[in-house]
């Protein structure tokens, strides 16, 4: 039951990293000035979808 349960927590804390990596299919998340004035911190294609302008 021990090992179950260690193999349990591994796993959903190995998932939990590999969500916030930093980067998705969308490429690099970046921040983003959009056409409206908003920032947002985004996958750069999708910044250059909505019309964004990325910032370094």
């Amino acid at each position: 039951m021990r090992t179950l349960m260690t193999f349990v927590f591994s796993a959903m804390f190995s998932l939990s990293v590999s969500a916030y990596s930093g980067s998705s299919a969308g490429g690099p998340h970046v921040d983003c000035k959009l056409p409206n004035g908003d920032m947002k911190f985004i996958p750069v294609e999708a910044c250059k979808q909505r019309g964004g302008e990325i910032k370094h």
